[in-house]
């Protein structure tokens, strides 16, 4: 039987937000929404969720800037990027970031899969070994 998770998708859509929980949550599981990269980082900090689902276009701080700040303050902080952007200086801005995904917005058929992974990165210090593009 599968553990309830909690997962934090941050977008300033709330119709991206919707399909974003749709593509990726279980029943049982929490989800907590941000409008922006600032809400994300103050939601991560106080609820330590499993899994952060990050945008990168957001107004104030942008989804790449938010998963720096939660990585630096949560090492082991597992945050996958999504984006409607498919070019690789994004990706690897994700990857510099420290996400350990990367998957586009118009394809989240792998989103459930990442999620569904249990064990948290076993080394903080080592970059993702994991970046998915669609």
């Amino acid at each position: 039987m599968d553990m309830a998770r909690t997962i934090l998708i941050a977008d300033d859509s709330a119709p991206m937000r919707a399909v974003i929980r749709r593509a990726c949550a279980r029943s049982g599981d929490t989800i907590l929404e941000a409008a922006d990269g600032r809400e994300a980082v103050a939601l991560f900090a106080s609820h330590q969720p499993d899994w952060a689902v990050i945008d990168i276009k957001m107004p104030g701080m942008d989804g790449l800037e938010a998963t720096r700040r939660i990585r630096k303050q949560f090492p082991r902080a597992r945050v996958v990027i999504v984006t409607q952007h498919e070019e690789s200086l994004w990706r690897d801005e994700a990857t510099t970031s420290g996400a350990a995904g990367f998957l586009l917005k118009d394809d989240l058929t792998q989103l459930a899969a990442i999620l569904n992974r249990s064990p948290k990165p076993a080394d903080p210090g080592k970059p993702p070994t994991h970046q998915t593009t669609l």
